[in-house]
């Protein structure tokens, strides 16, 4: 197993109390030498037992560490929440999941040498997690659409989006586009400005490790499905004229 440099996971999370343990479990677990990484939980004006856990796995665990924040700020909630994330952190690689997500337990590693190989943004792949209803069944088949999208139009140069589940970049970079200052006001997207703004200076690959995989759980309804798919489509307008094929691409996930 090579090393690799200092390597910090940032999440944001909100109301996460039944899924947050489950990560947390998968990041202790990591391959990754400990010494060379950390992970750092946003607690997003939680109110549920969120915060409690966070302090309890940071107490616990030397890498682990919390931030804590209490009221909103002048920039999207998550924006904010990842940016405070990795305006603290030690890593030199950044990774991003979502407090909702699994992990496998050499993701960090997988994740975090093809950025260091390549100097690029790593879009990691993610699926949803089997279900047990065809509400669940269509979900898993629709995001496979989308990473299926995102891979094959890369693999032909053309640079679409990421998702915040699974995603890989120099923190170098994240500062040299401005962090998400520029897009501050966005409620959605993170994941999509990320891989758009970095790409263009450094390029962008598809992770297609099967030890990169991230596993995420299908929305329980119909209604939050499309709220989810409203909020993932509502920058769309925006790449309409700087981004006309992602702009197909965006129309077509929605």
């Amino acid at each position: 197993k090579k090393t690799v440099p200092f390597t910090t996971v940032v999440i944001a999370a909100r109301n996460e109390e039944h899924n947050l343990p489950r990560l947390l479990k998968d990041l202790v677990n990591q391959t990754i030498d400990k010494n060379n990484f950390e992970v750092i939980i946003s607690n997003d004006r939680s109110e549920d037992k969120t915060g409690e856990i966070i302090n309890k796995y940071s107490t616990k665990y030397q890498f682990i560490k919390g931030i804590h924040i209490k009221e909103k700020f002048d920039m999207a909630p998550k924006k904010y929440a990842l940016e405070k994330a990795i305006n603290s952190s030690r890593g030199e690689i950044i990774l991003s999941t979502d407090a909702d997500c699994r992990v496998t337990n050499s993701w960090a590693q997988s994740m975090a040498a093809l950025v260091n190989n390549t100097d690029k943004v790593v879009i990691g792949y993610s699926e949803v997690s089997e279900g047990n209803s065809l509400i669940h069944e269509i979900q898993k088949i629709d995001f496979l659409g989308i990473m299926a999208a995102n891979g094959g139009l890369l693999t032909n140069g053309i640079i679409c989006s990421g998702s915040g589940q699974n995603l890989g970049y120099k923190k170098k970079d994240f500062f040299d586009i401005g962090g998400f200052e520029p897009v501050k006001h966005r409620e959605s997207g993170d994941d999509m400005y990320i891989v758009q703004k970095i790409s263009k200076i450094k390029g962008a690959i598809f992770n297609y490790d099967k030890d990169s995989f991230a596993r995420t759980l299908p929305k329980e309804s119909l209604a939050s499905y499309i709220n989810q798919r409203i909020r993932w489509s509502s920058n769309s307008k925006l790449t309409l004229f700087t981004s006309p094929l992602f702009f197909l691409f965006l129309t077509s996930a929605f």
